[in-house]
């Protein structure tokens, strides 16, 4: 509930997706965010972890029943005062950073966006150019 929340509140708003298709893609990103952290180090999760009780806390004080669709401007301006205090900026940029790479790697996304090219095989061009480049460099 928590993360669902969170990353409804963090999702970029363009590019523009009907109510449906941006419902869809909220589910599959906090699946990813969910993904990236468990694949993290170990440091890392438990760093989140440590550090999503007191985000809990301030957003619970800041924006009262901010896991709610209607309070969108509150919770961004508590996110935002919260980037005044280190360590819990830190937590929430974990959050955004994964929430916004998801979001714009999801195939809806990438089509709304006019990209007509899934994300592996741009990855994967990429890589044979890397591979070719470091084979031309080689002595």
């Amino acid at each position: 509930m928590f993360l669902h929340a969170l990353v409804r509140h963090l999702m970029p708003e363009t590019p523009e997706l009907s109510p449906r298709l941006r419902h869809a893609v909220e589910g599959a990103v906090t699946m990813q965010v969910a993904r990236f952290l468990s694949l993290a180090p170990l440091h890392v999760r438990l760093g989140a972890a440590v550090l999503t009780l007191p985000v809990r806390l301030w957003l619970a004080l800041r924006a009262p029943g901010w896991t709610r669709r209607d309070k969108p401007a509150q919770v961004r301006r508590a996110l935002d005062a919260l980037q005044a205090i280190a360590p819990l900026a830190a937590a929430v940029r974990i959050y955004r950073t994964l929430t916004v790479l998801a979001f714009y790697e999801h195939p809806f996304v990438a089509e709304a966006m006019g990209e007509s090219e899934p994300p592996e095989s741009r990855q994967a061009a990429f890589r044979a150019r890397r591979r070719a480049l470091l084979a031309g460099a080689a002595p």
